[in-house]
């Protein structure tokens, strides 16, 4: 049986091994001692687990000499990432998007709206953070301290 090869997406490809009619009958039994454990089985990352048993030694390589180089590593590791600073600020009670999300999904006045942070003003996205975290966010102590990238719940987009 031959499988066509497609293009999907982002030049993603169907491959004829990507199908059990693909290999021999002997390979396919061994498959059967391995284990694959999928994402959403425990919230977690995908796992192949097998047992590899070794047959024979490797041939002596040559060792590579080596040169420490002379130039000092850069200290300035973060100048060197491409990283993107984040500007996060509390969402304003008194926004009129603020007001319509209370009032269509029906949240109480109680709500505790100075726990909702956003990127930008256009709020396109909005987290939920802990008291702790929105306390801390908005202290003193936080100038010039911490990088952050990512925090909360999204609750709003």
């Amino acid at each position: 049986q031959e499988v066509m090869r497609q293009n999907i997406g982002n030049q993603k490809l169907i491959r004829d091994t990507m199908f059990s009619s693909h290999y021999d009958e002997n390979i396919l039994n061994e498959l059967s001692k391995c284990l694959r454990v999928l994402p959403h089985h425990q919230n977690t990352s995908g796992f192949f687990i097998t047992i590899i048993e070794k047959v024979k030694d490797f041939e002596d390589l040559p060792l590579v000499e080596e040169n420490p180089s002379t130039e000092p590593l850069p200290m300035d590791i973060q100048k060197l990432s491409q990283a993107k600073a984040f500007q996060f600020m509390r969402c304003d009670p008194e926004d009129p998007d603020v007001q319509y999300l209370k009032a269509y999904y029906g949240l109480k006045p109680e709500f505790p709206t100075e726990q909702l942070v956003c990127q930008d003003a256009n709020m396109k996205k909005v987290t939920f953070v802990s008291k702790e975290l929105s306390d801390y966010l908005y202290s003193d102590c936080r100038k010039n301290s911490v990088n952050i990238i990512n925090m909360g719940v999204h609750v709003f987009q």
